[in-house]
């Protein structure tokens, strides 16, 4: 994306902020430039998927690929770490699905490095973050800003037919702001709790 319509968008976005009815920011955040080369954001996507067969049968589908671990209270991400953790990345992005119900069970998760803003991740539309670990996103069509140590959180529902079962879905995202980690956390340990 070139500069001037990045500027257009970041623009736009601080507008819909300000002008929105019961929107009030505190502080915008400054540009993602201003992220120190040591630290790096960690946003999270939960997106647990509960389905029921209502009609038919379906085969049962399995999750099971977890591939990092994050420890809340060291503040150390280890698993597989498959991109360059370098003084350019600004954010992780962690990626998990959980499925439930009678047609499929399991957790898995992969990491994303980033490393450059505006970003889709997901659904969601990351534009920046400042220097105290506030990201301004759209998700769910609504933009906001999610701080460190919060959440946001929306359902979808969705009728699925899948060869001669019909299937419901509830889909329930949230979006977790771990605000910034150290680089020097960040591994490629075991993976375990």
């Amino acid at each position: 994306m070139d500069g001037r319509i990045k500027a257009i968008v970041i623009a736009f976005v601080i507008y819909i902020l300000l002008t929105a009815p019961g929107t009030a920011l505190q502080a915008l955040p400054q540009a993602v430039g201003d992220v120190p080369g040591s630290r790096a954001l960690f946003l999270e996507h939960y997106l647990l998927a509960n389905g029921t067969v209502i009609e038919g049968k379906s085969p049962f589908k399995s999750v099971n690929f977890p591939t990092y671990w994050y420890n809340e209270n060291t503040r150390q991400l280890n698993g597989r770490i498959d991109f360059p953790v370098n003084d350019s990345l600004i954010m992780i992005f962690g990626d998990v699905l959980t499925l439930r119900g009678n047609f499929g069970g399991g957790t898995g998760n992969k990491l994303f490095g980033v490393y450059s803003l505006p970003v889709t991740a997901d659904q969601a539309i990351i534009y920046s973050i400042d220097m105290s670990g506030n990201v301004v996103m759209n998700v769910n069509k609504k933009t906001f800003v999610l701080r460190p140590g919060e959440s946001y959180s929306y359902t979808e529902n969705e009728t699925l037919r899948e060869n001669n079962a019909l299937i419901e879905v509830q889909y329930n995202h949230t979006y977790a702001n771990h605000g910034f980690i150290d680089k020097r956390l960040i591994g490629a340990r075991p993976v375990s709790p």
